[in-house]
Formats: C-alpha cells, structure tokens, sequence
C-alpha cells in the first residue's frame, strides 16, 4: 500500500491549527513512517526533532506538506469534524472552522456557510438583538454534506486568464 505522506502532512498541519490533532502525537506518526519514508525520510525525521509545539510541528511539517492537494487536505479535514464524537459547542466547532478561511482558498459556498455561521455566532456574542446562534445540529448537517463532496470542488478554482 503506497501511503501520501505529502497528503498526510498536510492534513496533520491543518488538523493541528484546528484542533483534530495534538502536537504530541505528530512525531509518533513521523517516525512510523521514517523506514518507508522514501523521499521523505530525512524531513521526516525533522519532524520528529521539532519542539512539540504548534508553530514548531507545523513549521516541521511545512516543506512535506506544501504541494499536496488542498482539495484532498479539506475534504479529510471536514471528514475529521465530521467525525468528532462528541462535537464541541457550537461556537467552538465555529471558531475552528473559521481558521480554516486564512489557510485555504476555499470555494466560494463552502467559505460563504463558514462566514455565515462565523457572522450570526458574533451578533449572538454581541447580544444583538433577534440574533440566533447556529445550532449544533444545523452545522454537524453541514458537515456531512461538505465532508463528502469530491476535493475539488472544497477549494477556489483560479481564473483561467
């Protein structure tokens, strides 16, 4: 079995930056992966070198991760959420799918949904008034629709110019 260690990597990157991974599992999978690492092995091992910190592992990660497929990394992450058990609150799940806006050119709908739960999470903690936090239930639904669309269709396409 021929594993995407890129893939992976950047997968475990941005599951760090929201919260589906920790920092001490990451050299645990780094050097699982060392002997068949290939190509990878010796930024492999700089992984498992890193401070167990976040800016450090996903510094650490970086040069592996950096030409895998977005669209392939959105759709494992959105899998991840997917698949917490149990889901945080509301307001959490919101604000760690927000960190995903600055990481990735998202498709305009899946970051339209973000913004949208993002936008009506703020007017509830700014007590406005008729404002209505998302439900768990009404982004967990999401989750499922956007967790499985095809990768491509999770990121920006780029104007052909």
């Amino acid at each position: 079995m021929s594993m995407n260690i890129p893939l992976e990597a950047a997968y475990l990157r941005a599951a760090l930056l929201v919260g589906l991974a920790h920092e001490r599992d990451i050299p645990a999978w780094a050097d699982s992966h060392i002997a068949d690492g290939g190509e990878w092995t010796t930024r492999l091992a700089d992984v498992t070198l890193a401070p167990v910190e976040l800016s450090a592992m996903r510094d650490a990660l970086y040069p592996i991760a950096k030409d895998a497929d977005p669209g392939a990394v959105l759709q494992k992450v959105f899998q991840g959420f997917r698949d917490l058990d149990p889901l945080p609150k509301a307001a959490d799940l919101i604000r760690r799918l927000t960190l995903l806006r600055p990481e990735f050119k998202l498709a305009q709908d899946v970051d339209a949904v973000i913004k949208g739960f993002a936008g009506k999470a703020m007017l509830v903690q700014g007590n406005v008034p008729g404002a209505v936090m998302p439900t768990l239930a009404e982004i967990a639904a999401w989750l499922v629709v956007v967790a499985a669309q095809k990768p491509e269709t999770l990121v920006r396409v780029p104007a052909v110019q």
